[in-house]
């Protein structure tokens, strides 16, 4: 694939993963209430009847996290994309003779830059959306920023050890 459609492919990966992103935690609701207007067709007039709908059962609406909470969210979102960039950063900056590690990013490892960009990125995202569904879940909700931790540990770990090994490969 010439250079010129990779990196409009990449583009469109990387918009199509920033639509999905918003889609998926965009929350809108609808209260819309609704009638209907029956006419009898026997009757002559114009005259229309309006019958208003029983309205069915209200579900309790979850209530939205705590403000404290979605704040602690946003900062572990900005910190997991800040943890991917710097381990991809460092990795493509060895890009030459650079041997990937992990078996996780080794498939990744080869592609070119924007799609390794593009990649690392749709991974946080959903590292980042299992976080914000766990945080709405009743089971998970104690536990929802274990993914976001753990991918910022992970991409720091790996950060470091690509660091620390640079001069040796």
């Amino acid at each position: 694939m010439p250079a010129g459609q990779t990196q409009t492919v990449c583009r469109l990966l990387t918009l199509i993963a920033v639509v999905c992103s918003i889609a998926a935690t965009s929350h809108a609701q609808e209260t819309a209430q609704a009638s209907i207007s029956l006419s009898s067709p026997d009757a002559g007039n114009s005259t229309a009847t309006v019958q208003q709908i029983k309205p069915t059962q209200n579900w309790p609406v979850k209530k939205p996290v705590a403000d404290h909470s979605v704040r602690r969210f946003r900062l572990l979102t900005a910190s997991v994309y800040a943890a991917a960039t710097l381990d991809m950063q460092e990795s493509l900056s060895l890009r030459p003779g650079f041997h990937e590690d992990d078996p996780l990013a080794k498939p990744m490892a080869h592609l070119p830059a924007p799609a390794y960009y593009t990649t690392g990125y749709a991974f946080a995202t959903g590292v980042n959306l299992v976080g914000w569904k766990m945080a709405r879940s009743e089971r998970w909700r104690s536990v929802w920023w274990l993914p976001q931790i753990g991918s910022i540990a992970g991409n720091l770990v790996g950060f470091g050890y690509t660091k620390a090994h640079e001069h040796t490969r």
